[in-house]
């Protein structure tokens, strides 16, 4: 077999890998480094309204649909449902919350989609000739690229990027 198809089989593969690995999140650990005010501040601003995921110290989890806040070092879950009364937790029982934005998912999967499908441009398409007879990537590197930007996107938006804030880690 002809040396640039072993690594353009190769390359692909370990493209075709990278994208099931990839996954964004942002972690805030509640530390000395926070004040409780800018913390509970940033926390209530973000959690409010959303889906959030929370896991308390002994791993068991569960998702809550109206989101969360914190006030007097208590968390306070808003199921989502007029008819049940909001639930109140210790924040020492809480090992983290966390919740997922799919809108800024996009933008790192066009960032992953852009240099995947540029990649996969320049190995995966047969290269054209251009008038001189010179073979030329450059069509097929720009496909690649706006095909890799669409699709990024696409899978940006679904994995989303999911923020944590973990308090008893």
């Amino acid at each position: 077999m002809n040396n640039f198809i072993c690594k353009k089989i190769v390359y692909l593969n370990v493209l075709a890998i990278s994208l099931f690995l990839f996954g964004c999140s942002s972690t805030y650990r509640v530390s000395r480094n926070y004040s409780k005010a800018d913390l509970y501040n940033n926390f209530n601003k973000s959690c409010y309204g959303k889906s959030v995921n929370i896991t308390l110290t002994n791993d068991s989890s569960f998702i809550v649909s109206g989101g969360a806040n914190i006030s007097n070092d208590s968390l306070i879950l808003f199921p989502g449902e007029e008819s049940v009364n909001n639930v109140y937790l210790q924040l020492d029982q809480v090992k983290e919350v966390s919740y997922k934005s799919n809108w800024l998912g996009i933008s790192f999967g066009i960032v992953c989609g852009v240099a995947a499908g540029g990649i996969a441009g320049v190995l995966g398409a047969a290269p054209a000739k251009d008038k001189n007879g010179n073979f030329d990537r450059s069509i097929s590197t720009i496909q690649g690229v706006l095909a890799g930007a669409v699709v990024g996107s696409v899978v940006g938006w679904l994995i989303g990027y999911t923020y944590i804030y973990q308090f008893n880690p």
